[in-house]
């Protein structure tokens, strides 16, 4: 059976805290400029010079030197994050949040690391807790896809809808990625209008799924992913009968 397609997550490093990066770098840039430590002085042409590796072992020379000065794990943590190592993303975010429990650009790099690991149990709380703390829509969407790769599909909607009737969902953007090639800029409340026909439709709810994919498409015409999906659901195979319970049989069958 085709399936429906739905992605979700912004380009790694385009952090929703990304201003705060670019502060601090600027500050550790003028720090390590007017240092003179070694190992810093080689941090900082490494980093100019994009040598990753020799940046990485002069931060640890410095965390063994100075390990009261917890900016050098906070480098090490986005340097590992810029990079894609997110396994050591999780582990070294984790130990600097012992150190500094409310910076949130740290568990945002946490909690898109595992959700890149497929730890989506883990990634969902720390999504969760960021939300409480942010308020932000990028998060409660994250929470709103996980749940929904995780099947989860009822606490999906709860936040789907949460989205929807948030004021700024109508205004703010989100970057949906279709595919390798392909990404489209829609606000909020269309991806979560999308993101509600995709749950529905797993649930077989076609008919209230077809509603859903047509109201994004009425907040945002262009919006690809939700006019493929809705023509998905026009498709022969799709127009089954509206009965969840016997899916449910069905599967149960199988075991």
């Amino acid at each position: 059976m085709k399936t429906i397609c739905l992605y979700l997550l912004l380009s790694l490093p385009a952090l929703v805290f990304g201003q705060s990066v670019s502060k601090n770098s600027q500050i550790q840039k003028k720090e390590i400029d007017q240092s003179t430590d070694l190992d810093e002085k080689i941090y900082s042409k490494a980093v100019m010079y994009g040598d990753i590796m020799v940046a990485k072992n002069a931060l640890y020379a410095l965390m063994a030197k100075y390990p009261d000065r917890y900016n050098y794990l906070d480098s090490l943590v986005r340097l590992y994050f810029t990079t894609g190592n997110y396994a050591q993303v999780v582990l070294s975010g984790r130990d600097f949040l012992l150190k500094s429990p409310e910076n949130m650009m740290t568990m945002e790099m946490i909690a898109i690391s595992e959700n890149s690991l497929e730890r989506y149990k883990e990634a969902l709380a720390d999504y969760e807790k960021l939300y409480a703390k942010s308020k932000n829509l990028f998060h409660a969407y994250q929470i709103a896809v996980i749940n929904y790769t995780l099947k989860r599909f009822e606490e999906a909607k709860v936040v789907q809808d949460e989205i929807i009737n948030n004021s700024k969902a109508g205004k703010d953007s989100i970057q949906i990625i279709m595919n390798e090639k392909e990404a489209q800029y829609v606000v909020f409340k269309a991806a979560a209008y999308n993101l509600k026909g995709a749950t529905l439709k797993e649930q077989r709810l076609f008919d209230e799924a077809k509603a859903s994919f047509a109201e994004a498409l009425k907040i945002s015409p262009n919006f690809r992913l939700a006019q493929n999906n809705l023509n998905l659901l026009k498709t022969p195979e799709a127009n089954s009968p509206q009965n969840p319970s016997k899916a449910e049989d069905k599967k149960d069958s199988k075991k």
